[in-house]
């Protein structure tokens, strides 16, 4: 699938009729199923109304029902096709949750995609939780014990290249916008509302605004000053509304505002990353 671009760091094996649940916004798990089925494995796509794109008819399996009956309906797709793998994007939308209790229960293995730990050119796949529940979240001692890395692996991509496929982001994230299908308690990527193509539009002219405003503020901070830098995440991120005890990023910040405010030394500069994602969101 990476056309040589970004090796795979661990390799699943399936040994079994795979089910497709939400992928991200685009065709990567419209790829991820062409993958499959090129190699002779059965695939089940469930299509809820929000629409995903580049699936044949061969492999949809429709529903829109609510989330109070996905639980009963998504046993019997486990049981009646004899599902051995299930892959999902993400596992705070309640689908998904559903879906990783249901496949504990019968013994089948459910896989979480996130977009990447390690960015650009790469996804991450962990088993039943990715991100706040990450299997790979350990003690800080655990981390400081590690051997240091001075350099990236030299196969390791960091030119995103030409990424043409995100052309199809733009209709499956208006489809989104106008489609009332609650998956999850608030706002969600995967769940935006109509005011949010708004705030891409912003984020867009934004983007070069800043990047001219800033300029000058950015130089000093690279060539002359003494600085920590914080990176911020997208304010309505499920990982810090749901996997933190912050609400959103303005506590945090204060937080970290108070913190330096009383630790750093007078020659020391703060300074925040926003998220590139939040640019037309949140200023």
């Amino acid at each position: 699938m990476s056309r040589g671009r970004a090796p795979a760091l661990v390799q699943v094996r399936i040994d079994g009729p795979v089910l497709l649940l939400m992928g991200p916004i685009g065709l990567f798990f419209a790829r991820f199923c062409h993958y499959l089925r090129s190699c002779g494995i059965p695939v089940t796509k469930v299509m809820f109304p929000l629409r995903e794109f580049g699936f044949p008819s061969a492999v949809r399996l429709p529903y829109s029902g609510s989330m109070d009956d996905w639980r009963p309906f998504l046993r019997g797709v486990l049981k009646d096709k004899g599902i051995r793998h299930v892959f999902m994007y993400g596992d705070f939308i309640i689908p998904h949750r559903i879906a990783i209790e249901e496949a504990q229960k019968l013994g089948i293995e459910a896989w979480v995609f996130e977009l990447g730990y390690l960015r650009p050119n790469y996804v991450t796949l962990e088993k039943e939780r990715v991100n706040s529940r990450s299997n790979l979240n350990q003690p800080v001692n655990f981390y400081r014990s590690l051997p240091a890395v001075n350099a990236l692996p030299s196969n390791v991509v960091l030119d995103p290249g030409l990424r043409w496929r995100k052309i199809w982001k733009s209709p499956t994230f208006i489809q989104h916008a106008f489609t009332r299908y609650p998956i999850i308690e608030g706002e969600h990527k995967l769940q935006p509302s109509p005011r949010f193509l708004w705030c891409q539009l912003r984020g867009s002219w934004r983007y070069w605004l800043y990047r001219w405003q800033e300029k000058v503020v950015k130089q000093r901070l690279l060539e002359h000053l003494s600085f920590f830098l914080t990176v911020l995440q997208v304010s309505s991120d499920s990982q810090i509304q749901m996997g933190s005890p912050y609400r959103g990023m303005h506590d945090f910040i204060e937080d970290v505002i108070t913190s330096f405010a009383c630790h750093a030394h007078a020659s020391d500069h703060l300074a925040f990353k926003h998220h590139p994602r939040d640019r037309g969101y949140n200023n």
